[in-house]
């Protein structure tokens, strides 16, 4: 792949402030605005709606879509490993089956006449967020949960820049929490975020952590990376 490896993490199943239409306009700027390669951890919610944003720009513009997904091989069905996904199927007959990226991204394929590139990377979505952490050149984070927050963190502690997309919600404002020394799963019994404590996860290079409050501010802050 030519250009900066920019991932997107966020929730499969968003929750809250976020609204789809954010995450299409992020994958539109990022293809139109930007000579980077796209590329998600290839789950439904935020990850989809980034590929219909990027899909919907190379269709319109008539240009080569920069955009993978980076999936793991299997995921364990065994609920003491660091994955589960209901199968129909008992636990004890399998211990792993291969994981298959979710079909709304081949039906946005299909609609506006593109393929998704696949990459393997890893067993279980534990693994795959190893490998995401080393491969990305910048991280974009959108809403997410306690998966997302930790591939932030893991991304941060290898030295990588992280933009997080402000009033998202879920995992991108617990960050924005945690870089002011709030806790964001604890008040105080006037509705105020407590401070931080021992128990709260820890960011390891916060001067590499950006805010942007737009998909258009977002291409601003990308552009002064790349310049560094």
């Amino acid at each position: 792949y030519k250009g900066p490896l920019v991932a997107v993490i966020g929730a499969t199943s968003p929750t809250g402030k976020y609204s789809p239409v954010l995450g299409i306009m992020v994958g539109f700027a990022l293809q139109s605005k930007t000579n980077s390669v796209i590329f998600t951890g290839g789950v439904e919610g935020v990850g989809v709606d980034v590929w219909n944003g990027v899909a919907a720009c190379s269709f319109k513009n008539k240009v080569k879509e920069r955009f993978f997904t980076l999936i793991p091989s299997c995921i364990f069905l065994n609920p003491e490993q660091t994955d589960f996904y209901y199968t129909g199927y008992e636990v004890e007959e399998l211990n792993s089956i291969p994981y298959h990226l979710p079909d709304d991204y081949n039906q946005i394929g299909f609609i506006f006449d593109k393929k998704v590139q696949t990459e393997y990377a890893g067993k279980g979505m534990g693994e795959r967020r190893v490998y995401l952490s080393n491969l990305a050149d910048v991280a974009i984070v959108i809403n997410g949960g306690n998966g997302t927050l930790d591939e932030a963190l893991q991304i941060n502690e290898a030295g990588k820049p992280i933009i997080i997309l402000q009033n998202s919600g879920g995992a991108a404002d617990w960050i924005n929490l945690l870089l002011m020394g709030l806790n964001p799963w604890v008040k105080d019994k006037r509705g105020r975020f407590a401070k931080a404590d021992f128990g709260c996860p820890k960011i390891s290079n916060p001067n590499l952590i950006y805010t942007a409050d737009s998909p258009e501010h977002l291409i601003t802050i990308l552009d002064e990376i790349f310049k560094k």
